[in-house]
């Protein structure tokens, strides 16, 4: 299944997918990858070891189909592409 068509299907999961597109390369460089991060539109909320700590979080203070979860994986930035154009850069600071 192709991101559009997942779009298609649950239209109310395009922002949080954004959000969680345009955050991948921090998260990656973060040193992250491999651990799962609860994402609603507009906001990150924190990572966890495991898919269960992160849906337990998420099931007890979220609303339903408000949030995904997903596992940071660098493999997602390609597939996420197709949706949202070109691949994000990392973001950096200047601290002087």
């Amino acid at each position: 299944m192709t991101v559009t068509e997942i779009l298609a299907r649950y239209p109310w999961m395009e922002e949080p997918l954004r959000t969680y597109y345009h955050a991948l390369p921090e998260l990656l460089a973060d040193r992250t990858a491999g651990t799962f991060v609860i994402v609603t539109a507009g906001e990150l909320h924190d990572t966890w070891d495991t898919f269960r700590d992160a849906n337990q979080f998420a099931c007890r203070l979220l609303e339903p189909e408000t949030f995904i979860i997903q596992r940071i994986d660098a493999r997602q930035l390609a597939f996420l592409a197709e949706a949202f154009g070109p691949i994000p850069a990392e973001t950096t600071s200047c601290h002087n």
